[in-house]
């Protein structure tokens, strides 16, 4: 028996959460208690909430929800899949933006109900921006989490190969020691003759068993005679 379940890939979808999403930040920019700061801490308080359901939604569909439920049930065996077999693909954008908008558009249709009954005061304001800001990381969340798979498709042996390249390069700490050490020795490479020859003391000075830089350089016949 066939379940029913959302498409893989709908552009009426993702226009719906993308006009959706515009109102929703007419909404809050025209807020009477708007701040920028409060926004951006809505937007960091958001990326937290999106993680966390992130979270409950993969325990649900891995453990909770059967393969036999509508809509819930397709997607679960996708997820169960998706373990076994990463396929998100960076390059599947309508694919990962439609079932971003799954998630984004009830946090949109939140964001203008609260705001219709909500005061307008700063908590409003500070409430209503993060479920605006959710639907945002919502939409674009399979599109940014494709991108933490697009080594899955590299088969072992190339992705070996790759690692020993880079453990070969050097690092810029290595490079930075050989090239201050290239050029000590080849920016004025008769300076140590000819600095010895001419009396000149530009060394470091030992007493005892404590090196100490020297703090001239000068030629020895002329110390004391410089004023």
């Amino acid at each position: 028996m066939a379940v029913f379940a959302l498409p893989q890939r709908s552009k009426a979808t993702v226009v719906a959460c993308i006009a959706l999403q515009a109102v929703a930040l007419y909404v809050v920019a025209n807020h009477g208690h708007r701040s920028f700061w409060l926004a951006v801490a809505a937007f960091f308080a958001a990326g937290f909430l999106t993680d966390w359901i992130s979270g409950l939604a993969h325990f649900g569909f891995d453990y909770v929800w059967p393969a036999q439920m509508p809509i819930l049930g397709p997607i679960a065996v996708e997820f169960r899949q998706h373990h076994e077999n990463p396929t998100l693909d960076p390059s599947a954008v309508l694919v990962n933006l439609t079932k971003g908008a799954y998630g984004a558009l009830p946090f949109a249709a939140i964001t203008v109900a609260v705001a219709a009954v909500s005061g307008d005061g700063t908590v409003s304001f500070f409430v209503i921006a993060t479920f605006f800001e959710t639907s945002l990381w919502m939409l674009g969340f399979h599109q940014i989490h494709a991108y933490t798979h697009m080594g899955s498709q590299v088969p072992p042996e190339e992705f070996n190969r790759l690692v020993a390249e880079i453990g070969r390069l050097p690092t810029k700490r290595s490079k930075g020691k050989n090239s201050r050490s290239f050029s000590r020795r080849s920016a004025f490479p008769g300076w140590s003759g000819l600095s010895r020859g001419a009396g000149f003391s530009c060394g470091p000075r030992s007493i005892g068993s404590t090196t100490f830089p020297s703090s001239r350089i000068f030629p020895a016949s002329t110390v004391g005679r410089i004023r």
